[in-house]
């Protein structure tokens, strides 16, 4: 069972990973040999979760509050600009403050764009180079023809990822929030129908990534596991007519296709493990965006212009498909990991 694992190369596989989970000191030879042994080690991860909640709560908290301000003042200005008979000196008012927000918001927003979007390049980098260990496993275990099929697969996801969920639907989010609060400058909405299809794209394009991967991992879990079935119990069949030895030779096939299959799952199960450290920051600092903003706009409604509350909460919206973007590209690999490991038996 150890000699397997050693016959393969973590090398390239333990340098992605302590760049991509920066430094946590997670060797993925261990956490697959623990796992064999039916044991698991949680590196710490747990009290580096609670850590990151405080370190992010403390962070937003400033901007929390400077928003707050910002729409109470910008209430209170109005309500004393109103007093006066020219109402423009109101509504400059009411600018001022929502340039305030707005330029705040967009800064945010923006740099929690660019953390979703290095955490899906660290997922892609990854997988770049768990691909070739896993497959490897796979063909080994049980059969070229399903290593080769979902190699394919997990390719065609990686190009998605890259060429539709980063360099479209991202881009998109960020799009349709920037629409979004510039529409609430003026009383009456002149672009929402627009913001509203920027966004319905940029959702559009991550159901649809979903669903091809889906259909694709289904069509080909039905037909390759059934080829390499095929050609494995042939085989059996031959080596088992060799006189004197057949039957031996048929008992040592079935010890190395078991420990083989141990190890792909192993192997399987400590990359979601890793995928999922990955994630783990990006998600938290999504989340933690979201109610912010969230309980912001549930803030200020009562005494703010409603212009103002109604952009407070399309942020929160924005933060809402950016944690859809990383659930998705995490769940593209996660799904092909699973049917891999469930139907290659």
């Amino acid at each position: 069972m150890w000699f397997a694992l050693e016959d393969l190369d973590f090398e390239n596989l333990e340098k992605v990973l302590e760049e991509v989970t920066e430094g946590k000191r997670i060797s993925f030879q261990e956490l697959v040999q623990s796992l064999m042994q039916g044991e698991y080690a949680d590196y710490g991860i747990k009290d580096w979760i609670l850590q990151a909640v405080l370190g992010e709560w403390q962070a937003n908290r400033e901007i929390f509050f400077l928003l707050l301000g910002v729409g109470i003042a910008s209430a209170v200005f109005y309500q004393i600009a109103s007093a006066f008979i020219n109402k423009q000196i109101a509504e400059t008012a009411f600018y001022l403050t929502y340039l305030i927000f707005l330029t705040t918001s967009a800064a945010g927003f923006g740099l929690l764009v660019q953390n979703v979007g290095n955490c899906i390049e660290k997922i892609k980098q990854f997988m770049d180079v768990l691909v070739p260990c896993f497959f490897g496993v796979v063909s080994m275990s049980y059969g070229s023809v399903t290593a080769a099929g979902y190699y394919q697969v997990t390719v065609l996801i990686m190009a998605l990822i890259n060429g539709v969920l980063l360099r479209v639907a991202l881009p998109a989010v960020k799009i349709a929030v920037v629409l979004q609060m510039v529409n609430r400058l003026t009383k009456e909405e002149m672009i929402s129908k627009l913001a509203a299809m920027v966004g319905q794209v940029a959702g559009g394009c991550m159901k649809g990534m979903l669903a091809v991967i889906i259909g694709l991992n289904t069509l080909e879990g039905l037909l390759l596991p059934t080829i390499d079935k095929v050609k494995l119990n042939s085989l059996g069949k031959v080596v088992g007519m060799v006189p004197g030895i057949g039957g031996s030779a048929q008992a040592v096939a079935g010890i190395v296709a078991g420990t083989g299959t141990l190890v792909r799952n192993a192997v399987g199960v400590a990359a979601c493990v890793v995928l999922f450290v990955i994630i783990s920051l990006p998600v938290l600092q999504t989340v933690i965006f979201i109610v912010t903003y969230r309980v912001l706009a549930v803030c200020l409604e009562p005494v703010a212009d409603k212009r103002l509350s109604g952009a407070v909460e399309e942020v929160g919206k924005g933060g809402g498909m950016l944690l859809q973007a990383i659930v998705t590209a995490v769940l593209l690999f996660l799904i092909t990991i699973a049917v891999v490991c469930v139907v290659a038996r």
